[in-house]
């Protein structure tokens, strides 16, 4: 066998490989999330609601970034289409399906850009496909199964966007500038999160770009332009598809200093063991800062060899690493930032990796890197906290018989605890909320607004912290009980209430 032949077998096994570690993750997370009875967490309903919406009125019931649920009614419909299920059913096995099948889909991206960065090192093969398998099977990619479907994907576009960024700006071929451009787009389709971590990424790569390449800062610059009226443009399809999220957006750009309001570091002299539970449930708070310190004393030590396009790729994820995990982020930001942490720090893993020269040393810190992703992991599987509904088949099939009391879902409101508020949605198909400070006259564009309390057949998940964190509704004495059994209350709202 000659070398050409030798490396093309080589390259094979490789894809073979890669193939094999996607499948046994995607089998993984398939059982997961077709194991429940019902959908598990608090969320999950969500997207249900959402698709069937789309199906029926060609909108969504709720403002929300589209790209995912369009391509849920497009697989349900599909299923639908072929006989394998009622529409009903083929929306709720399209979630699944989806949900599991696309984010294993991340390996590609990480793998082609651990071999771009590592292309001049020898090293054994298993060493290529450490970053893509760590990304799969960390703790965030198991929190975001099923609940955080629009977060995961999101984040898969972002790291297949900046794969191609890296290599274009390496490669200079315009297919890859495209293709950049493409997952740029579907980014910002899919969460607003995502997007936002993507444009901090793309401020970051350009930023260090013109410093470290000064004689194509003319180039640099108009790079930097036509992703501002990409981001632009973006933000424009975000007002009209969830004009909330927009306003929320343009508040912190105008306002950035809102994201440090009450910073998760003061939490530890307010309430320890609250906020030590948080960092627990949520480890890239404390793990992201962990691998920084070892890129930053890698820079330091390495930055002679490293070459300047792998200087600015470098430098970019330790930045973005060090906001996204900051203990100075503000409580709120701190919960939706250090989820997404993962993805630089993955990324300043690569070149440890590839500036690691033993293999023992590759060993330690890939159980080093894998203990601070993973470490809540077994916890979460042992505990059911991924197989636990926010409420128990008992209390479904008693939901289900509320129905009889709605007349005209259509133009009837619910509210619910959160939690609550999605499993009402599905099974009596009306508009719901968590709120009740809701404005007047939204209240009064319904034909009946109800209350739902519900009194037991709750499952046990919510987020870290003290209990009753989502409170049931609060039944004023002057509202109308229209139903109460064992499960629930069910109250038409009083419009003279100081509530409503």
């Amino acid at each position: 066998m000659n070398p050409q032949q030798s490396q093309e077998t080589s390259e094979v096994i490789d894809r073979l490989g890669l193939i094999l570690i996607m499948v046994l993750v995607l089998i993984s997370r398939l059982y997961i999330n077709f194991s429940p009875e019902l959908m598990a967490g608090i969320n999950t309903p969500y997207y249900p609601v959402q698709v069937r919406s789309l199906l029926e009125t060609g909108k969504l019931g709720f403002p929300d970034l589209p790209f995912v649920f369009y391509l849920e009614a497009f697989f349900a419909k599909l299923l639908n289409f072929l006989g394998f299920c009622n529409i009903s059913g083929c929306i709720m096995v399209s979630w699944k399906i989806i949900d599991a099948a696309l984010y294993p889909l991340i390996a590609l991206p990480v793998y082609l850009l651990t071999k771009s960065v590592a292309r001049n090192v020898k090293a054994s093969k298993w060493v290529l496909f450490l970053p893509s398998i760590l990304i799969m099977v960390s703790f965030p990619a198991l929190v975001m199964l099923g609940e955080l479907q629009k977060n995961s994907i999101g984040l898969l576009w972002s790291t297949f966007y900046i794969y191609f960024l890296y290599k274009g700006v390496h490669s200079d071929k315009i297919i890859d500038y495209i293709l950049a451009g493409i997952f740029f787009v579907l980014t910002g389709l899919t969460h607003l999160g995502a997007f936002g971590f993507i444009i901090a990424f793309s401020a970051s790569f350009l930023l260090f770009s013109i410093i470290l390449k000064r004689e194509q800062r003319i180039y640099l610059k108009k790079i930097a332009v036509l992703l501002f009226l990409a981001a632009a443009s973006i933000s424009a399809f975000l007002f009209f598809f969830d004009p909330e999220r927009f306003g929320r957006l343009a508040s912190l750009i105008t306002l950035p200093i809102k994201i440090f309001e009450q910073p998760m570091i003061f939490s530890f002299f307010k309430d320890p063991a609250s906020t030590t539970l948080f960092y627990l449930m949520n480890p890239m708070g404390i793990n992201a800062n962990l691998i920084a310190i070892l890129g930053l004393v890698l820079f330091v030590r390495k930055r002679k060899e490293i070459e300047t396009q792998e200087k600015i790729l470098l430098l970019a994820a330790l930045s973005v690493t060090i906001f996204m995990g900051s203990p100075f982020l503000g409580v709120e930001w701190a919960q939706r930032l250090y989820i997404m942490a993962y993805i630089p720090t993955t990324i300043v893993y690569i070149f440890l990796l590839k500036y690691t020269a033993s293999w023992w040393k590759k060993l330690l810190l890939t159980a080093l890197v894998l203990f601070v992703t993973s470490a809540p992991t077994p916890m979460m599987l042992i505990s059911g906290m991924k197989n636990t509904s926010s409420i128990n088949k008992e209390a479904y099939v008693h939901l289900l018989e509320l129905k009889e009391f709605i007349a005209n879902p259509q133009e009837t409101l619910v509210i619910a605890r959160h939690g609550l508020e999605w499993w009402t949605a599905w099974t009596l198909e009306v508009d719901v909320s968590s709120r009740q400070d809701l404005d007047k006259k939204i209240l009064h564009s319904y034909d009946a607004v109800f209350l739902l309390r519900q009194k037991a057949g709750k499952g046990q998940v919510g987020p870290p912290g003290p209990a009753d964190q989502f409170p049931e509704v609060e039944i004023p004495p002057n509202a109308t009980i229209i139903h109460e059994d064992e499960y629930f209350v069910l109250a038409k709202a009083p419009y003279t209430c100081n509530e409503f």
